[in-house]
């Protein structure tokens, strides 16, 4: 059984995942990696990531959302 947190996590990632296709968005996605090494950098280019914002697939953490600087932290939409 899924601890409640890791249930709102799914269901925030699922949330964010959908908002390009509501039309509030301006045409950016979001990327993932993966950090095996937990240096804090993603493994296949080296940038930054939200470590606390991450993918969970199968009850485990199958990536992290990747920072970009061209998508805006508002909430309006």
């Amino acid at each position: 059984m899924k601890s409640r947190t890791a249930k709102l996590v799914g269901l925030f990632v699922a949330s964010v995942t959908m908002a390009p296709l509501s039309g509030c968005s301006s045409g950016s996605d979001l990327e993932f990696c993966d950090d095996l090494n937990s240096d804090k950098f993603c493994d296949d280019d080296g940038s930054t990531y939200n470590p606390n914002s991450y993918l969970i697939k199968d009850g485990k953490k199958a990536g992290y959302v990747k920072y970009d600087s061209s998508v805006s932290s508002s909430s309006g939409g």
